[in-house]
């Protein structure tokens, strides 16, 4: 692993997302989650550029960088690969139009995640698992009134989870296709369960 390199990702990934923060009502620096994929894909040993396209996989959806940006200081594979777990959003979309195209623009993303790279699929499996286990956390300390954080309700985005972990499925022999996935799987149990 190049350091250097893996250094200078961590650099432009927390300039991008200094000013933001996650969602909730104790929200942390937003940073705290492409930090959390990566050292899930250096854990399971994923290689280089995909643990690099981990820390900036929101840089182009969340922070308005041009994938010309990340090509240029970090190469055409991670590019591709950031480009890959992307959801094309319109940023002058209301809070409303959100919920409105809510499915259309996940369903639209499932289709670009099937034909994508298995690191592709790890990234966003590891992004899915952190996602849900904040999600478990915050409806756990908040309730049903959580829901006033997102753009769709909680079933939508139980069945959202469950097309993703089927993609993760096909990555046979791969962390994210069986480890991630059951453990997925107890944490979408879990949020059904809750009030």
């Amino acid at each position: 692993m190049d350091f250097t390199r893996l250094s200078n990702a961590i650099d432009f990934a927390a300039r991008v997302h200094q000013n933001q923060t996650r969602k909730g009502p104790n929200p942390g620096p937003y940073i705290y989650h492409p930090i959390f994929v990566a050292m899930c894909l250096v854990h399971y040993q994923y290689d280089e550029d995909v643990v690099i396209a981990g820390l900036l996989h929101d840089t182009v959806e969340d922070g308005g960088v041009a994938p010309d940006d990340i090509e240029q200081q970090f190469g055409q594979r991670v590019r591709q690969l950031v480009e890959a777990v992307t959801e094309v959003k319109d940023p002058s979309m209301s809070r409303e139009e959100k919920q409105r195209t809510w499915l259309t623009r996940k369903e639209r993303f499932l289709e670009k995640l099937k034909d994508a790279s298995v690191g592709a699929r790890a990234i966003s499996a590891f992004d899915l698992l952190h996602n849900a286990l904040e999600l478990t956390a915050l409806i756990s300390s908040e309730g049903a009134s959580a829901s006033q954080h997102f753009n769709a309700p909680l079933d939508r985005k139980i069945w959202f989870a469950r097309q993703e972990i089927e993609l993760f499925r096909s990555d046979a022999g791969k962390p994210h296709a069986t480890i991630v996935a059951d453990l997925l799987e107890r944490l979408l149990a879990e949020l059904e369960k809750l009030p």
